[in-house]
């Protein structure tokens, strides 16, 4: 929340509690579980006035969006609406913030918590066990399309997509000073097994790319593909019983992979890759009908 400006003699939790509840109305409690960290502040001096400007990150949990209101007194740059969005969403809502350079930074450090906090997950005095470990949870987070959430709430949900599992690994393997690549083919999920009632359809053929992961291991570069849950064997490749040090299967056959060297390439390829038509609401429901179906066979 941009603007906290604390009042004379306020300590800084103080305007924290404050300001969330003119703006939101929620009385903020701080307590082990949302302790606020405070990752930027502005000197700010105008008009005669010389101030700081605050902002801090904190988690609050179990919130009605039913009793969201505004609380302000002020009618001067005052709150009008309040509503809850996921924080990867907020650039989309607010198409500004987009080039905001403190909400990318705030990103980065976020990621950069979520990794270190998910590497301290996976400690164990066998350093190829506690490697091996994280590829096989980061592997378990049950397969879904499309299923794009903030880092944060991965370990939550546990539900995630090729590229976001490769991302991840890549992150956390980076981390630990392996050098990696993230690898692009040609996909389409009729490559793949399909139950008779997801065959028929339109995006079962639809022209698009699977993602895995290539890194580099003693002097070996070798393959990394973690998208499908292990309940999911029967169907799909999935890779168990991993050494570390052997090139694994990927999902499909390909004749050609493309790795990118930056955003701009990786923009183009998979322009070059994915069908260029926007998704229909048809899609959305075969994406619905496939989540449900990989859902039923983890349980």
């Amino acid at each position: 929340m941009p603007w906290w400006k604390p009042e004379a003699w306020e300590k800084f939790f103080e305007t924290l509690q404050r300001e969330i509840y003119e703006e939101t109305s929620l009385k903020l409690g701080i307590n082990s579980e949302n302790i606020p960290t405070l990752f930027w502040y502005y000197h700010i001096k105008e008009n005669w006035e010389e101030y700081l400007q605050l902002r801090y990150f904190i988690n609050i949990f179990n919130i009605d969006e039913k009793n969201l209101r505004p609380n302000e007194k002020s009618n001067i740059d005052s709150i009008n609406h309040v509503k809850l969005v996921n924080i990867d969403r907020i650039s989309k809502i607010i198409p500004r913030l987009s080039d905001s350079w403190e909400l990318n930074w705030f990103m980065k450090v976020l990621n950069e918590s979520f990794i270190e906090h998910f590497i301290t997950q996976h400690k164990s005095e066998d350093k190829i066990s506690e490697k091996i470990a994280i590829f096989e949870s980061v592997r378990d987070f049950l397969y879904q399309i499309n299923r794009a959430n903030t880092p944060e709430k991965l370990l939550e949900l546990k539900e995630w997509y090729c590229a976001s599992k490769h991302r991840l690994l890549q992150s956390v393997y980076n981390e630990l000073w392996y050098e990696t690549k993230l690898c692009f083919i040609p996909f389409s999920f009729d490559m793949i097994y399909l139950p008779d009632s997801l065959k028929d359809w339109w995006y079962a053929n639809k022209k698009w790319y699977h993602v895995f992961l290539k890194m580099n291991i003693d002097w070996n570069r070798i393959d990394i593909d973690a998208t499908f849950n292990s309940e999911l064997k029967d169907f799909y490749v999935v890779n168990e019983n991993w050494n570390w040090i052997s090139s694994q299967k990927i999902i499909c056959d390909y004749d050609k992979v493309y790795i990118p060297n930056s955003r701009d390439e990786e923009r183009e390829i998979k322009k070059l890759l994915s069908d260029s038509n926007e998704m229909t609401e048809k899609d959305y429901k075969w994406i619905e009908k496939f989540n449900a179906w990989v859902r039923m066979l983890k349980w």
